[in-house]
């Protein structure tokens, strides 16, 4: 995990990106401020290997066996929604 969020109220490192956030009651994860997100996050994950170093909670276990075209329109996907909901 990189040293990337700071908490505003501690001034202690977060574990994640504090607006990524688990819909309740749902297998939904949304940005909560993706229409005015930095770069840094539109650009994020890079690729696979990043995200699985990342332990990003978004990557599920047969996103491991997709070829590389089959995972970059995933990536493409996920980059691209506010809706992180797996169908």
């Amino acid at each position: 995990m990189y040293d990337f969020w700071v908490s505003p109220k501690t001034g202690e490192e977060a574990n994640r990106c504090p607006w990524f956030r688990k819909v309740w009651n749902k297998q939904v994860f949304k940005c909560q401020i993706y229409n005015v997100r930095p770069d840094a996050c539109r650009n994020y994950p890079v690729d696979r290997e990043q995200m699985q170093k990342d332990e990003c909670e978004v990557l599920e276990p047969e996103d491991l066996i997709l070829n590389e075209k089959e995972f970059q329109i995933l990536l493409d996907k996920l980059r691209n929604t506010n809706n992180f909901a797996r169908s």
